[in-house]
């Protein structure tokens, strides 16, 4: 029988930004692989400018475990022009992000809003 994996993530170019969608679920037991995922793919191809498009999933971690893993893991995102699309009625997790001491990534609602900051430097 075959393990289906509970979270998707796809990735395009879009005028030099690297916009990477993550759908599905992101719990605690699967958020360091979407994690590694996201990083692989920026590396790859040699990204400096990222989107994450978190709007389509579905279960996701609670901001407090987002905070605590941002404080004590690594990410390619911390050192890149990098924003997070999520839903309005995830703002806890943009202040996670904030507390967490994360200056290098913006959280907003709007991808258009996104990709315009991302584009201003």
């Amino acid at each position: 029988m075959e393990n289906k994996a509970k979270y998707q993530v796809s990735s395009s170019m879009n005028r030099g930004i690297l916009e990477i969608v993550v759908t599905g679920e992101v719990t605690k037991s699967t958020y360091e692989k979407v994690v590694n995922e996201v990083n692989a793919l920026v590396k790859a191809n040699n990204a400096v400018k990222v989107i994450a498009d978190c709007r389509a999933v579905a279960k996701r971690i609670k901001p407090l475990e987002l905070y605590n893993y941002f404080r004590n893991y690594d990410s390619t995102l911390f050192y890149i022009r990098s924003a997070i699309v999520d839903l309005p009625e995830n703002a806890e997790y943009k202040t996670a992000i904030k507390d967490a001491g994360v200056s290098s990534l913006m959280w907003c609602t709007d991808i258009d809003a996104a990709r315009k900051w991302i584009q201003s430097k």
